[in-house]
């Protein structure tokens, strides 16, 4: 086969489909073989020529093509079914596996066809084609060295081979990818003046700039630069939101082979001119690069390469501060606001959110409706930048209201945030009118802006926005809002008038604030604030003394639907309260004590509401203190006794529940409901008993009970008094106490008279007059011969003595005491017998005679003459007792009749003297009476006289019967 058919074969082989695709500028042959396509070994110089297509399916002819070329020998062959499969894959876009080649197997049969033409030393007609190709595979199979030898030699043999431009700008390629950036920038310069190619062309000035870039020629580096950048005119041009991969390269004539340009290629231009900028001071560099690319008007370009190229990098931050600084010196104008927008968007990439907001707060103030940049911009400008600009401003808006709102104190930094959120919205607010007039949206950052103005200590200016917005046309959700928010403000306003630092009260509104409440109130009565602003204006009534137009106001408090239980509780107490202090009658206080009950009833219609315990107490107080005052302006003592009454049943805790009851009762007795005042007096006595009414409402009700015949009664609360004055007056607690035992011993109550007497002794031991009293009762009604009786007749006696008692009284019963006491010695005396021995129970009756004798010595030491009497004579009876038991005394057992005539003659010579004892105090007894007067005791001893010594005393006397003694 001719060689220049096996060359066209070989060339047909290659992969058209790639040719198409990728142009020869983009190989980098320093890369791995991979990044290639065998196709791309196609001289561009040479035509595919097309086998006719059998009619059958294209995989089956693919099918067929592989086999034959995995079973030929040939190498013409192989190269022929390898070419056919190209072909129809690049045709038909079947890339499947088995119907494919792989590339290296591709390429070993490439250069292995043109090694075999190279070495069979015939001569080539197209040697520069088959140099330029077999640098292509080695270039693919990873040999650059070898590939760069080839290209070398195509150029410097056939400087005028139609492949002689691909070839030096493969030739600049591969020295670029192995660094030689020397080499790369000659042949990239050779390629410049001899390539016509625009295309070519201002890749090489781009590749140039990169070379330059790498040798440190920075200054070559910007010029070959500008020449690349002026092959795409539109960059100068809407260059900072344009973007770059559709900006179009400039218009050509050119018609011959130019290769394709990457889509990217600008982009990456601008990265190197932005490589070439980042060090130093960045708008110096601006200034500088733009001059060198052809004037000022050239600065963007550089902005422009230096943001995009550390945005790439992440490097937000940098990239929107570029943008930043250079805003502040150039002049303001539509494409700077939107570039101003993209400074925002990369901040925020860069999670710097201050600087966002700070390039956000910048924007406005440029562009701003109070911008210069607003005053002198076309309508047109305005329209395009209002949508940006309100955003930016509604976000600025909401962050300062934001920031004021979470400012817990109000120092500078709140104060500013609100005067900023002011600003923006009501800057907000004139661009929403300007977009859609007085719209819901205008009128809502009317309201922001007044809450802002009202939060920053303008509170006059928010007053009036708010005022504007209540009472106005428009159909808004707010105006409620804002008609409240206006007096709110305005309370505001008055405070700072008066220099006042806490928050103003009703009490001190003048006309404006009374205006805007009443406003409010009229228009939005059911508004679920109405109700407080509803008391505020009977805060204000009150304190002008506008008291009739308080109550007026008030009671007609229910058309305010949205009042909550407490309200509607504390407009209805406010108008009890008026009431109660305008009352100057009872039935003054009547209308008072309906309007505290309705308070009440307020409460308990409401299941959910729950009156706390102090407001009760609060309530109640009042109430009780209407019916008190009710009972004390009445006349009539039945509607008195009724209101008081009312009180303690009412409000038995309540401070004026004593006092009340105890005017009742006293009012009952006053009128000598003598029942009413028992029982309610006694009520007061169990409820109060610390009330400092307590002494003397006992003494009322001891009396009261006095008059109803209630002793026993009367005796327990006697007895009650005399403990609950015992400290306080003694004289009448003794007194109280005595009576008391009085009541209980008349009406036989036996036990308690003794407990009272026994308590008057304990507690009031120096009332002598009342405890001998007590004691002479106790001895009295002591059951006879008990031991109680014998124990009080010798407390009697001991109480006298002890204390010194010399009153008639007292000695009488400390006398007849005494002689109780002798007389049981004297019975015990008279009990016994003398027996034998005689001597021994002689003794035994001598020594109780002993006893007898001091027990009436201390009868007649009390000095009563009556007791005295009794007692000698009762000693004399002993006496006389005492003779004649001896006389009468048992005998000796076994005595003659003349030992016991001798024994009887010896008991008579004892009993004679004893005898005349007896003789003896019956004498001294009648002679110690006065005037020898014959009282019973005197009678007693002439009548013994007469038996022991009827000689003598045997003769009529005229006196009284015995004196006895009922013990």
């Amino acid at each position: 086969m001719p060689w220049l058919i096996v060359c066209v074969s070989i060339l047909a082989s290659l992969n058209s489909s790639y040719l198409l695709a990728n142009e020869s500028f983009t190989v980098n042959f320093g890369e791995s073989a991979k990044a290639e396509k065998i196709g791309d070994l196609r001289p561009r110089v040479l035509a595919l020529d097309k086998k006719p297509i059998p009619d059958v399916s294209v995989k089956y002819v693919m099918k067929r093509y592989r086999k034959l070329f995995e079973t030929a020998q040939s190498p013409e062959v192989r190269i022929e079914a390898l070419n056919r499969l190209n072909n129809l894959s690049a045709s038909y876009g079947v890339s499947e596996k088995g119907l494919t080649v792989d590339p290296y197997v591709h390429a070993d049969v490439v250069l292995d066809t043109y090694q075999k033409i190279v070495d069979s030393g015939d001569t080539y007609q197209r040697m520069d084609e088959l140099l330029y190709q077999t640098a292509k595979a080695t270039a693919f199979t990873g040999d650059i060295l070898e590939s760069i030898k080839r290209l070398e030699l195509l150029v410097g043999l056939y400087p005028n081979s139609k492949l002689a431009d691909e070839a030096l700008l493969r030739l600049a390629e591969g020295y670029f990818d192995l660094a030689d950036f020397n080499r790369a920038r000659d042949y990239y310069a050779k390629l410049l003046k001899k390539s016509k190619a625009p295309r070519m062309r201002a890749y090489s000035n781009y590749k140039l700039a990169w070379a330059e870039y790498r040798l440190e020629d920075n200054n070559d580096a910007l010029q070959r630069l500008s020449n690349f950048f002026d092959a795409f005119p539109g960059i100068y041009s809407s260059l900072l939101t344009t973007d770059l991969t559709v900006i179009p390269f400039r218009t050509s004539s050119h018609r011959g082979f130019d290769i394709d340009l990457d889509k990217n290629i600008l982009s990456d231009g601008m990265r190197l001119l932005a490589l070439l900028n980042e060090q130093g001071d960045w708008m110096r560099n601006i200034s500088e690069t733009a001059i060198a690319l052809g004037g000022p008007e050239r600065e963007p370009i550089v902005l422009r390469a230096l943001v995009d190229h550390y945005a790439s990098k992440k490097r937000y931050f940098d990239a929107a501060s570029l943008i930043a600084q250079y805003t502040d010196n150039a002049t303001t104008d539509q494409e700077l606001f939107f570039y101003n927008l993209k400074g925002i968007e990369l901040y925020q990439q860069a999670d710097r959110k201050i600087e966002a907001w700070k390039a956000k707060a910048a924007l406005v103030q440029r562009f701003g409706i109070r911008s210069d940049f607003w005053k002198t911009a076309q309508a047109r400008v305005k329209a395009d930048i209002r949508p940006s600009l309100i955003d930016v401003t509604e976000e600025l808006a909401h962050l300062n209201f934001v920031r004021m709102q979470e400012r817990k104190t109000r120092d500078q930094r709140m104060l500013r945030s609100a005067k900023q959120a002011a600003s923006y919205y009501l800057q907000l607010s004139a661009l929403e009118q300007m977009k859609n007039g007085a719209s819901e949206q205008n009128h809502e950052a009317t309201y922001l802006a007044a809450q802002a103005l009202q939060r920053g200590g303008q509170a006059s200016k928010a007053s009036d926005l708010y005022e504007r917005l209540a009472y106005n046309n428009a159909s808004l959700d707010f105006k409620s809002d804002a008609a409240y928010s206006a007096l709110i403000s305005s309370e505001q306003a008055l405070r700072k008038t008066l220099g006042q630092d806490n928050a103003i009260k009703s009490t001190q509104w003048a006309d404006k604030q009374f205006e805007l409440a009443n406003k409010f109130i009229s228009t939005f009565s059911q508004d679920k604030r109405a109700p407080e602003v509803a008391l505020a204006v009977s805060n204000f009534y009150q304190n002008q003394q506008q008291f009739d137009a308080l109550i007026t106001f008030l009671t007609g408090f229910e058309r305010f639907s949205e009042a909550s239980t407490e309200q509607r509780l504390t407009a209805e107490l406010t108008r009890a309260g008026v009431l109660y202090n305008k009352a100057l009658d009872a039935d003054g206080y009547t209308f008072a004590e309906r309007a505290y009950r309705n308070v009440l009833s307020i409460a308990e219609s409401d299941p959910e509401y729950a009156l706390n315990t102090k407001r009760k107490i609060a309530i109640n107080a009042a109430l009780a203190n209407s019916l008190y005052q009710q009972g004390k302006k009445s006349g009539k003592s039945k509607r008195a006794l009724d209101a008081y009454l009312k009180v303690y049943e009412e409000f038995p805790s309540d401070p004026l529940a004593p006092d009340a009851l105890f005017n009742a009762a006293s009012i009952a007795g006053s009128t000598e409901d003598w029942d009413q005042a028992v029982r309610t007096h006694r009520l007061f006595q169990v409820m109060f008993p610390k009330h400092e009414l307590q002494a003397t409402g006992l003494t009322q009700l001891i009396y009261a009970l006095e008059q109803e015949a209630l002793y026993i009664d009367a005796a327990e609360s006697l007895f009650a008094q005399a403990k609950q004055q015992k400290a306080i007056d003694a004289a009448l607690s003794a007194e109280s106490a005595y009576k008391a035992a009085r009541y209980f011993s008349e009406n036989s109550v036996k036990e308690k008279a003794t407990e009272a007497y026994e308590w008057v002794l304990k507690e009031h031991p120096k009332r002598y007059d009342i405890g001998i009293e007590a004691l002479a009762f106790m001895f009295e009604t002591s059951e006879v011969e008990s031991a109680h009786e014998k124990a009080y007749a010798v407390r009697i006696a001991e109480y006298v003595e002890d204390n010194k008692l010399d009153t008639s009284r007292a000695l009488t019963l400390g006398a007849q005491a005494s002689l109780f006491l002798a007389e049981q010695q004297k019975a015990r005396f008279t009990d016994m017998s003398l027996s034998q021995p005689f001597a021994k129970s002689l003794r035994t009756k001598t020594k109780q005679l002993d006893q007898c004798t001091v027990a009436y010595k201390r009868v007649v030491q009390f000095g009563v003459e009556t007791y005295t009497e009794a007692a000698r004579f009762a000693m004399a009876d002993i006496y006389q007792i005492l003779a004649h038991d001896i006389m009468l005394s048992e005998r000796p057992k076994g005595l003659n009749a003349l030992e016991q005539e001798q024994y009887d003659i010896l008991l008579e010579e004892q009993a004679i003297p004893i005898e005349d004892e007896a003789i003896a105090l019956h004498e001294l007894n009648i002679k110690a009476s006065p005037n020898h007067e014959l009282s019973g005791w005197v009678k007693a001893s002439y009548d013994a006289l007469q038996e022991l010594n009827p000689g003598m005393y045997k003769r009529p006397v005229t006196g009284a019967d015995y004196a006895t003694f009922d013990f």
